[in-house]
């Protein structure tokens, strides 16, 4: 075979490596080129993805802020209440305050069992007087009595009625006036939603000393509200967070 010229050498070796560069485009590189570009596609919807859980994250402190504001809020108005009772429960419950204030019950006593009552808001009305010594009183213009006699009639509250279970209580009592008013007092004072609903005083017993013993009857109602449940907001959202 006839020897190469260094001519033709160099050719066959320039051809070699061309081959060789072409083959490891194809071979190796372009396929590289393809798994980096699909894994730009893959980063860009994972990224995107990322964006989103990132805004949601952020707003994770804000929401347990509001959640917890509401759940405060919740449980401030909640303990206005009274659990709920049945009438032996309920019975123990207004004995503290009978005990305490020296109030004997006569002859009878009834405690019921709960029910759903409505609750109406309240609705202030009065009469406008209108006399002619109080006219010639008036100083001011004819027009601003009117009106302010005109808008002070009435006045009703917007709000919707709401039911809520209710326990009644009725007694006919003995006790000194003072321990009657310090028991009305203790009522109030409770910070609980229980309505002194009635209240009598037998003609024949009323008298404005302290130690003066009366008798008669009263009516209580008393508001139960079931109570709001502790909650962990923290773990709350990590129960709600999707497993991967």
């Amino acid at each position: 075979m006839q020897k190469l010229s260094y001519r033709d050498r160099i050719i066959v070796l320039v051809v070699l490596v061309i081959l060789i560069i072409v083959v490891g485009v194809m071979l190796l590189i372009k396929p590289k080129f393809e798994d980096i570009s699909a894994a730009e596609g893959e980063l860009s919807t994972v990224q995107a993805q990322w964006d989103e859980l990132d805004g949601k994250i952020k707003q994770v402190d804000s929401i347990k802020e509001r959640v917890q504001k509401k759940y405060n809020e919740s449980v401030e108005i909640g303990s206005l209440f009274v659990d709920i009772k049945r009438a032996y429960t309920l019975e123990r419950f207004i004995q503290e305050y009978i005990d305490k204030n020296g109030i004997y019950i006569n002859t009878n006593a009834s405690f019921s069992d709960p029910s759903v009552v409505e609750l109406t808001p309240y609705t202030l009305e009065w009469e406008t007087l209108d006399y002619p010594i109080g006219q010639s009183a008036n100083l001011s213009s004819d027009e601003t009595s009117e009106s302010e006699n005109t808008s002070g009639e009435s006045e009703e509250t917007e709000e919707e009625n709401q039911s809520l279970p209710c326990g009644t209580i009725t007694i006919d009592y003995n006790a000194t006036r003072a321990g009657l008013m310090q028991f009305m007092q203790d009522i109030k004072d409770s910070g609980k939603s229980i309505e002194i609903k009635s209240i009598s005083i037998n003609n024949n017993t009323y008298n404005t000393f302290p130690e003066a013993v009366l008798s008669g009857d009263m009516t209580i109602n008393v508001y139960y509200a079931q109570m709001i449940s502790d909650v962990d907001i923290g773990k709350e959202i990590e129960a709600t967070e999707p497993q991967q």
